[in-house]
């Protein structure tokens, strides 16, 4: 009786024939460094710039994600104190995506932004930083108020910047009817002090002794100092150091921005 002994085809396999090939899924699985780390250089649009999934690299290693966004995105468009910006700019829209690398890691990471000019001071950000000229809103022209307690130390302040002076300081108080500030300008390395004084429209209160005197009372302080202009019950002084003939100067050219009553 013949015996039939089976023979396992598998043991007849060597080991390099008989060897899964997994180089296929591992292509689709992991992608090759290669392509990783070819850098987007085309222009970056808003679309691209959504697509990258930014939740995916929150904490991650800087040199593991840098080549997979550079490949998604490209290279940043600004760096700002350390903080890189990815920016596209199309027509009247903005969208800009930040990341901000603390050693090795990514410290924060944003989701791409799209700014319109409805988006205010984001926008103009956004476009400035992708280096896009902004353009500047026209203030309306100053409205001159009839008397000086019309006007307010916000009024000096708007007349004083269209005038080419930088502001400095502020100071002041309230006491009884009255206010009283303090403002510093500066133009031309020269500064000037103006002091306001104006009523409150609160009621004075009799058994206050604290108060301030009245416009009429400080304008001979400003006289021997510097220049001073009375309307009423309000007072504006100026004070440059000590030159009373350049304060009567720069008086006069509050005078006219502010009040409608003083000629040009």
């Amino acid at each position: 009786m013949k015996h039939i002994i089976p023979i396992l085809v598998g043991a007849l396999c060597t080991t390099s024939a008989c060897k899964k090939d997994d180089s296929k899924d591992d292509a689709v699985k992991t992608p090759k460094v290669a392509d990783v780390a070819v850098p987007f250089t085309g222009e970056l649009t808003i679309e691209r710039l959504n697509s990258l999934k930014t939740t995916q690299f929150s904490g991650s290693d800087w040199s593991k994600a840098q080549p997979i966004i550079a490949a998604q995105v490209g290279a940043a468009t600004k760096t700002i104190n350390g903080e890189m910006y990815w920016l596209a700019v199309e027509e009247e829209k903005c969208a800009s995506l930040s990341i901000s690398v603390n050693g090795s890691a990514i410290n924060s990471i944003s989701w791409a932004q799209v700014f319109t000019q409805e988006s205010g001071k984001a926008w103009t950000d956004c476009m400035t930083r992708a280096g896009k000229e902004v353009p500047k809103e026209e203030e309306p022209p100053f409205e001159k108020r009839a008397k000086l307690s019309d006007v307010t130390k916000d009024d000096i302040q708007t007349v004083a910047k269209a005038g080419g002076w930088k502001f400095v300081s502020l100071s002041g108080m309230g006491m009884g009817a009255m206010d009283s500030h303090n403002i510093k300008f500066s133009k031309d390395g020269v500064e000037a002090t103006i002091t306001f004084v104006r009523p409150n429209g609160k009621k004075v209160d009799p058994k206050s002794s604290m108060s301030i005197s009245s416009a009429a009372d400080q304008a001979k302080k400003y006289e021997a100092e510097g220049a001073a202009f009375v309307d009423g019950d309000a007072l504006i002084g100026v004070k440059l150091g000590s030159d009373k003939t350049a304060a009567e100067v720069v008086l006069s050219e509050f005078k006219k921005a502010l009040l409608t009553s003083v000629a040009e």
